[in-house]
This record gives C-alpha cells, structure tokens and sequence, in this order.
C-alpha cells in the first residue's frame, strides 16, 4: 500500500517543478496590472469601487460572496466527511482492496472528469442554478449511499458525491471570482482555501468519530442536512436580489 504515497509524492514534486518553472507571467502580476487599469466592466455594486480591497466581513455582506464561499466549504465538507468513511464501511463489510479502489475511482471521476462540462454549464445556466443542482445531487448521494452495500450501488453514490461537490466547486469558485475586484482576489480567495482545508480536516476526523459511535448511514444521512445548505443559501441570495435593485451587481 505505500506505493501510491511515493507515486503521489512524486507527482507532487512534479507539478510543483512545473508551476515554478513554466506558470509565466505570474498571475499576481496580472493582477496588480488590472487593478491598476480599475474595473473596465460594471460587474461590481457601488461598494466595490472604494480604493482599497474590502476585508473578509466586508466581502462576506454580499450575498453572492456568501453564497459562493458557503457552497465551496460546505460541500467539500459534507463530500470528504462521506468519501473518507466509504472505505471503512465497505471494509467491515468484507469488500477487497481491489472493490473498495473501484468505488474511490468511481468518485475521483466525478469530482473531476466532467469539470470542463460543468464549468461550460455554469455560463450557460447561471453560478446559483448550478450550486443548487450540485447542492441537490449531493444531498441525494448522501441519502442513497447507506442503502447498499454493493459495490456498483456504492460507486454510483459516489460518483454522484463526487459530482455534486464538482457542480457547487466550479460554480462557487465562478461565482467568487465575478464579484471580486482584482486587487481582492488573491487574498480573499486565499481565506477561502484555508476555510476549505479546514472543513476538509473537520469532514475527515469528525466522520471517523460519529462512524464510530453511530455508523455508516447516521454518518451520510447527516451530510445530506449539510449538503441541501448551499440550495438553501441559492434561494436566500435569489430573494436578496428581488428585494435590491440591481445597481451594476454581478449577476448570480
């Protein structure tokens, strides 16, 4: 089992080498040039406009900041906190090595394979359809997971698992990267990734706990509660925007 921690190890290297050496220009000297142009489009309202960047609070009394940042975190918790105890069920029900890879690549597939669709989606549909749909399809993954202890069952769940945190990702991170100013982005989008590993770490050990006291199915059925928040999150930043006229907002 060691060999794909050093595999992985290696392509980490690998890839760090190649961003280093080849990422040219630096995209946050493509930032600092932008910034300095000020906005060319009106994507963004009247607070936007200041001089300086906004801080985090500031940026979190949009709506749609709120809704993109809330999207990306809650479904990578809700995605990782059923994704990591997958393997221990089907190892306590007797599944192989081989089985429980099959159901993993299953759900790699669809946390990325259809990444270059959804993000064509999310233009076409609109950032808050899309979190709503990727919202809805994890939840259902959670609720249908426990039901089976098969493998292509529990594939197919975690290939919808896989899917919706893609759908609520690609959307969020759009959504996120619309309303901010250049001179804001790095930053914001910064705390956004440490909120993120965050509830990745929570997902992971606070999973591992409540699989040991209460089980697979307390374990996911609890997620779906978790995962139906960003629809929840949709259809508040949607009646924000009917309540507010619209003054240059970037559109949701």
């Amino acid at each position: 089992l060691s060999g794909p921690w050093f595999g992985a190890g290696l392509l980490l290297t690998l890839a760090l080498m190649v961003v280093n050496i080849f990422l040219r220009p630096d995209p946050q000297v493509i930032g600092r040039q932008l910034a300095a142009l000020g906005p060319a489009q009106p994507l963004y309202d009247e607070a936007l406009h200041s001089e300086r960047g906004r801080t985090i609070q500031e940026v979190l009394s949009s709506p749609g900041a709120r809704l993109a940042i809330g999207a990306m975190v809650l479904s990578r918790l809700a995605m990782v906190s059923v994704m990591t105890v997958t393997a221990v069920h089907m190892h306590v029900h007797q599944h192989e090595i081989g089985s429980i890879s099959w159901v993993i690549m299953a759900h790699t597939l669809g946390m990325f394979g259809l990444s270059f669709v959804t993000g064509w989606l999310a233009d076409r549909l609109g950032r808050a359809t899309m979190i709503a749909a990727g919202g809805l399809i994890l939840a259902l993954a959670c609720l249908i997971a426990p039901l089976s202890t098969g493998v292509v069952w529990l594939a197919s769940a975690l290939f919808l698992l896989g899917l919706g945190w893609n759908f609520c990702f690609v959307a969020g991170s759009a959504l996120l990267d619309d309303i901010l100013r250049p001179s804001e982005k790095g930053r914001v989008q910064g705390i956004t990734e440490t909120m993120i590993s965050f509830a990745s770490g929570a997902g992971s050990l606070g999973s591992g706990l409540i699989f040991a006291a209460l089980g697979f199915a307390a374990t996911s059925w609890g997620n779906a509660l978790i995962a139906i928040v960003p629809v929840v999150l949709v259809a508040l930043s949607r009646g924000a925007d009917r309540r507010t006229p619209a003054r240059g907002a970037a559109s949701i």
